[in-house]
């Protein structure tokens, strides 16, 4: 007889799988803020038109919504026991 297979302590598939996801969401999070820190500036330069501040503000909203989502899906994510 032979003695049975260990299984690993670490499985190591869900943890490239989770390293890569978190990465993907890091660089992705900073980007979105990045750009919606550029679109702030946009809507706050003087010279712009109105079209463009308007536009600016747009972005720096939906760049604010989209970070604030994304940390609120984490904080959902971190609490779920299961």
């Amino acid at each position: 007889m032979t003695a049975p297979t260990p299984t690993p302590l670490i499985d190591w598939q869900v943890l490239g799988q989770v390293l890569g996801l978190s990465l993907l969401i890091g660089i992705g999070l900073v980007a979105i803020f990045s750009i919606g820190l550029a679109a702030l500036s946009t809507a706050r330069k003087a010279s712009a038109s109105t079209a463009i501040r308007t536009l600016g503000q747009f972005g720096v909203l939906l760049t604010a919504s989209g970070a604030a989502a994304t940390l609120a899906w984490g904080f959902y994510i971190i609490t779920q026991k299961g």
